[in-house]
């Protein structure tokens, strides 16, 4: 926790199982938790249970159908009203328990507004629950907080890579 930054930044991490925003909601204090909003997928939150979720969990849906603008517009809102936000920007979960190559929406919004990077890392939530999986098994589930990444200095591209490689490389995988 003593990584977390004290001004309104973009939560980035890896995306291992449905379990992962419940983890990450369960470490964060109350204070931060109000203040955060999820950009997540709108295919993914169909069934009652998710939709339930996206609408009463702070969750902006994102649809690929549609115009990815309004969404990232919808996103900038949040973190100029000085919010949080979340975003998983590998887009979906991993499907063999591997990490995959970071999407850049994340780091056009940081470099953009130039808000900070607050990059955590989830390990062993996909064993817990991989895709497929209707209810978690029992395993140790750990959450690390890296300290945060400055967009000032570096290009959207390389805020991209830094932010890839520091989750990778506290999982082991670089």
């Amino acid at each position: 926790m003593e990584n977390i930054t004290n001004q309104p930044a973009i939560f980035i991490g890896n995306h291992q199982s449905f379990l992962d925003s419940f983890v990450l909601n369960t470490a964060l204090n109350k204070k931060i938790l109000e203040n955060t909003c999820y950009l997540a997928v709108t295919k993914h939150f169909n069934g009652s249970f998710k939709k339930w979720v996206a609408n009463h969990g702070n969750v902006i849906l994102l649809d690929l159908d549609k115009n990815l603008s309004e969404t990232l517009q919808a996103a900038a809102m949040v973190l100029r009203q000085g919010k949080n936000l979340v975003i998983f920007p590998e887009g979906a979960r991993t499907r063999d328990g591997e990490m995959t190559e970071f999407k850049k929406a994340f780091a056009i919004l940081s470099k953009t507004l130039n808000i900070p990077i607050q990059p955590f890392v989830i390990d062993g939530a996909y064993k817990a629950m991989p895709v497929g999986s209707k209810f978690p098994k029992p395993a140790n589930i750990d959450l690390t907080f890296l300290p945060p990444l400055y967009p000032a200095d570096l290009e959207i591209d390389e805020i991209v890579r830094k932010s890839e490689k520091l989750v990778k490389k506290h999982l082991g995988k670089n």
